[in-house]
Parts: structure tokens; sequence; C-alpha cells
């Protein structure tokens, strides 16, 4: 690995006017990236992450963002002082970016196709044909399914994570010296999310590659990263090696990370340790430590002065006043507490879950019309049941049926075939009164929150608005409510004047779930809810979902692709794959003996936050690609990718039996 720093940032405050005052995103911030280095970046939403990123290439809008002060050197050459058509230069042909939203960084009037070909556009050296094969080999690369159909399509008819993978392709598609990766992984499951990795790191062996990783999954981090910042208020306030992070950790707040992070390990009866507090407000940024308002170890001097970076360690340096040699010892991991959950009624352990059936799916299919006559299978025979107070978890890989399962349960699509029975009752032949109150007693938390808000309303009207539809609150009590429930999700009073566009993709993930709390539901269908969300906010989340399934007997359809958040928060698991059911049991069945080979594979590749475990975890490769969900054949789905498949998983699907109490498999070999 070469010593000298591709990039180097020096210092760099970056802020924006805006009606309530200026921002102070950045705050001298400095960092530096050599040639071959994985650099990560992890810290709550909102505290300068993709700002930071975003400036290196100038995306950030410029009014009402400003540069206050530093510097970026690009291979030597000033960013901050290239014109537009020399950036434009540089801009996806020498540093690739990857978005945290592929909604709404994907063209929507462009085919997809169009767009990773946009990238080659000027340059003659390459025919139409040419072009047309590097964009699907792409494709290919990143796990899109299907590809030569794909191209034709436009970006609201893929999946979420199909969405993301195109925005993976965009940026790897000229070969960049340099990926910008904002939130690469969010909205994969753990398959793709452990291929785009590989890729990465595949990229780095092969060519050199430089990549800069922000997310807020510190097992991702554990896995690739050489080094690692963690910022915090728009400051960076520890940087070291990922050993440095996970094993010799010298900042509160990246202990207090690093004790979110929900484990394969962690005990479903302890309460996760969030980061209590909210962020400073950095309209008024504080002049001391920017983590002292929450910090467990804060001394009066933490408040007053901002602490200068101290070096512990060649390349490991901390700004912390704990480090001054007057200062008093803290042993990080003596203190690290975690709450075992009592019943309010009995003092024993949580038993939410009543055994009474409130919905129940019956043979639930749903397919789309393609074109051409063809149709898409998104969901095919469909059966389960959920208990009240009960948490369901369904898991798969991005396209196998989720999303569109949460939508029939919700109403937001009508089934093709099948029932759906919300307490005995055929919720598609209800009447309008009853349909009314279903909606209210039914609630989704949506996958994308950017296009599920209004951009037209504050926050406070958006979270208000069901209250004042269904009449819960008198007028004058729905804007402390609404307070109530924005200080619930990690939010504040000062947020609710403001609009969407305004707040990071995890600060807008924390108001659709406020909405989808605001009308009292009985039952959420959470469609990637924390998915979104760094890890202390997801710890907060996981624990209010908890707290209000004791309280008030709430039933979860938990839609996730992080597999260690479901086995923490289900009492029971569905695996779908391609529109199929293939696996169902108790969560500790499920993860003590997964029976599916799919479920086999998805398990071995769960990320694991800790650098020497995640190099030694051996992963099961799942071969070939997803096929096409308009045509899955007539065997096994699973067939064409399963190490173990036989004839007669080819030309006949299995039937789903019961293979234990309450385990249930639909495969052959079993």
């Amino acid at each position: 690995m070469a010593k000298d720093p591709i990039l180097s940032i020096k210092n760099l405050t970056f802020s924006f006017k805006t009606y309530g005052g200026i921002v102070h995103a950045v705050r001298d911030v400095s960092l530096s990236v050599r040639e071959g280095e994985i650099l990560g970046i992890v810290g709550e939403s909102g505290c300068g992450k993709s700002v930071t990123a975003q400036s290196v290439l100038r995306l950030n809008p410029e009014p009402p963002g400003f540069f206050e002060s530093g510097e970026i050197l690009y291979a030597g050459r000033d960013v901050l002082s290239l014109s537009e058509k020399e950036l434009r230069k540089i801009r996806g042909r020498e540093i690739g970016f990857i978005f945290q939203d592929p909604m709404t960084s994907l063209n929507p009037t462009m085919k997809v196709g169009a767009q990773i070909a946009e990238v080659f556009y000027g340059d003659r050296s390459l025919s139409r044909a040419e072009v047309r094969e590097k964009v699907l080999d792409i494709m290919k690369l990143v796990g899109i399914s299907d590809p030569e159909k794909r191209v034709k399509q436009y970006p609201h008819e893929l999946s979420g994570g199909m969405k993301q993978r195109v925005m993976i392709a965009l940026a790897l598609v000229a070969g960049p010296r340099l990926i910008i990766c904002d939130e690469p992984t969010t909205s994969l499951d753990v398959t793709i999310e452990a291929q785009i990795l590989d890729l990465l790191l595949s990229l780095r062996e092969r060519f050199g590659t430089s990549i800069i990783l922000i997310t807020h999954d510190l097992g991702v981090i554990a896995r690739v990263c050489d080094r690692v910042l963690v910022m915090y208020g728009g400051k960076v306030l520890e940087e070291g090696t990922a050993e440095d992070i996970f094993y010799r950790k010298a900042h509160p707040y990246t202990n207090a990370l690093l004790n979110s992070i929900t484990r394969l390990d962690t005990d479903k009866n302890t309460e996760l340790t969030p980061i209590e507090g909210t962020p400073p407000d950095l309209f008024a940024p504080p002049a001391g430590c920017p983590f002292a308002a929450r910090c467990d170890y804060c001394m009066e001097v933490c408040r007053e002065y901002a602490p200068d970076r101290t070096e512990l360690s060649d390349g490991h340096g901390v700004s912390c006043w704990l480090e001054h040699e007057y200062a008093p010892e803290v042993d990080f991991d003596a203190s690290s507490v975690k709450v075992v959950r009592k019943s309010k009624e009995t003092g024993g352990e949580d038993e939410v879950n009543s055994g009474e059936t409130v919905l129940e799916v019956k043979e639930l299919s749903r397919y789309f019309h393609v074109g051409y006559g063809q149709m898409l299978h998104a969901v095919d025979r469909v059966s389960f049941t959920v208990s009240k107070g009960e948490t369901l978890g369904l898991v798969g890989e991005s396209g196998c049926g989720k999303s569109t399962t949460g939508r029939c349960i919700t109403k937001l699509l009508k089934p093709t075939s099948g029932e759906i029975l919300y307490k005995g009752r055929n919720i598609f032949e209800m009447t309008a009164e009853g349909g009314k109150l279903y909606r209210q007693k039914m609630q989704m938390i949506f996958q994308n929150p950017y296009s599920s808000l209004n951009p037209r309303m504050t926050v406070g009207e958006i979270v208000g608005e069901g209250m004042k539809l269904h009449s819960l609150y008198p007028q004058e009590e729905i804007g402390k409510k609404v307070e109530e429930l924005l200080n619930r999700v990690g939010l504040g009073r000062e947020h609710m004047s403001r609009f969407s566009h305004e707040f990071s993709g995890g600060q807008r993930q924390r108001i659709g779930i406020a909405r989808a709390l605001s009308v009292r539901p009985e039952f959420i269908v959470c469609d990637e809810p924390v998915s979104a969300l760094d890890v202390s906010i997801q710890a907060q989340v996981i624990n209010m979902l908890k707290d209000l399934q004791r309280e008030l007997g709430l039933t979860l359809l938990f839609i996730a692709h992080d597999l260690s958040v479901v086995r923490y928060i289900s009492d029971r698991i569905a695996v779908m794959y391609l529109g199929e059911l293939v696996e169902e049991a108790s969560t500790e069945e499920l993860f003590k003996n997964p029976s599916h080979p799919y479920t086999q594979m998805l398990l071995s590749a769960i990320p694991v936050p800790d650098p020497e475990r995640a190099r030694e975890k051996r992963r099961i490769e799942i071969r070939g690609e997803i096929p096409s969900p308009i045509n899955p054949g007539i065997g096994c789905r699973f067939a064409e990718r399963c190490p173990r498949a036989t004839e007669q998983c080819r030309s006949v699907n299995p039937v789903r039996r019961k293979i234990g109490e309450g385990h249930y498999a639909a495969c052959h070999l079993l």
C-alpha cells in the first residue's frame, strides 16, 4: 500500500444558510486516504459524514451551502479551485460516488441502462455495442438479476435493494481510482451486502482502488476497513485502525456506539443500550466537546472548551479531555451495563404473546403485468399467521416479495388471489367505515422515508395529520403529542417546523416511525424500519417497539435484512425467496437449526462487529444470480443456486411441511 494520500482534506468547515440561521454541518474536519486504502466513517445521522463526503466532489448545493475554510486535495489538485467543467471530468470517472438514497439520486425519467451508460457519453473510443456490454457486465457484477430486461426498466419498477445496486453499478462502471460509498449496503440484504463488500475488496486488491465507506453498520466496518473515523456534531472525535476503534476505543462516544450494537449473541431479554439524549443543534453548536451533553463521563471543562487531538499511538488520535494527564481514569468495558427487561405486573420476563390470532394470510398471491403478456410473480401462495402481541420477522433477499406482502396487508395493494383476515374479517370485504378503522389500527413504516413524506408539509404537520384525521386528540393538544412522539424517536421540538428535505436519511426514517405511531395502531408493518438508522437510534427504536408491545399489546410484522436485529426483536421468523416462503420457525429454532439451504446461506452472511472474527468467519457463497420472478420455473426456485440441488428439485416444487414443533420448511432434501 502506497504511503502518499490520493485524497487529503485539511481543516474543512462547511455550513448551510437556512431560514432558521446557519447550520454548521462540518467543523474543522481533517482526513486522508492512501492509494488502495479503505477508510470507514461512522457516526450518528446528521453528524456530517455525508456532507464531508459530498464536499470532495462539491456536490453540496452552493448556495445555500458554502465553504468557510479548509482545503481538499485530490491527486495533488485543489478541488475547491476547479471549474465546473474540470469537475465533470473527475466526477464518475476518477471518483465514483454511491449515494445513500437511490430513489432521489436516480433519474425517474430515464431507463436504468441509459443512466449507467451515460457515464461513457463523450467517449468516442467505445461503440454503442461495447457500452451496452459494459453496462450488462457491471449489472451482473452487482447482483442484478435478468440485466437484459432491467436495462429497459425505470427506477420505480425496481425494489429498494435493486435501485441501490443500480447506484453501485453507476459508481463502479468507469473504474474510478477513488470510490466514495455513502451507506452503500443500507438497503441490501445480507447476501448481496456480502457480495458488494467482496466486490469492494476485490477492486482494492486488483486495481488499488481507494474507498471511503460511510456506514452505521459496524459489522461492515469491522470486515473491510483499514482505518476508521468516528464523527459527531460535525467533528472527528476519534481516528485509528479498525483494531484501535474496536479493541482500544478511547472516546466515550465510540464506546457508546459499540454498546448500542445488536449482536447475534445479544440476550433477547436484555434491553439494548442506546445513547440517551439527542445530537447537538448545529445551528448553535456547543463551545466545548460536542458530546458533552450526552456523555456519562462529562466534566466541567468538557462543556466549556473543545479538546485538542491527543495522539495515543501511531495513527490513533482522540479529541477528549479524559486523555488529559489530570483527568480520572475510565474503564469503558467495566462500566458497560445492560438492563434485563421486566414486566410491570409480574416482575418476570415479558410475555406479550396472547396466542390470539389477529392476522391470517391464506394463499396470498400478487402478480404484476409487465407487458408482452408476461406476469411478474412477486408473491406466490404465501400463508402465515401472526398472534396478538407477537413479532413475526420476514426476511429474504431484495425482490423476494417481502414489501409487496406488507403492502397487501395494509391494503396498499390488492392481492391477485388469496385472503387476508384481520381478527377473522376479510380486509377487502370491509365497509368504508370498517376500512377507515382498519387503516388506523394497521399502520406501515415505509422502507424509503423520503418518497413517503410529503415535501410540502412540515414535520409537525406530517406527524399530526393522522391525529386530526381520526380525531384522536383535541386540536390544542396535538402539538404537544407530536413533540412527545418526536422525542421518543430521537428528534426534538426544534424539528417540528422543518421540511423533510432538511433532514438526513436516518432522521427522515425517524419521522416516518413517529407518523406510524401517531394514530395509536394495534398492528404495524415495519418495512425496513431501522435500515437507515445509526446503531444508537436503532437501539432506541427497537427498545421503543418492544416497550409498546408490552404496554399496548402491539403486534408487528418486522421486514428487514439485518438478521441480528430480526433475531433480537422477533418471536418467529419466516424466510422468503423469490415470492415463496421456504422456512418458518421460532427465532431460537431457526438460528440453532436452520434447515433450508437458503436459510443456512443467509445466516452465514451476517456481518460480525469484530475485526478478528469477521476475517475468520466462513461464508457459504450463493452461486449464480437470482432468477427472474417473471419466469420462476416449475421446480424449487432456489434450485439453480443451491449446491445440493437434485433433479427432483429442478422439476418439482417442494411442498411446505412440518419438520419440528412450529418449524416448517419447503425442501426436498429434508
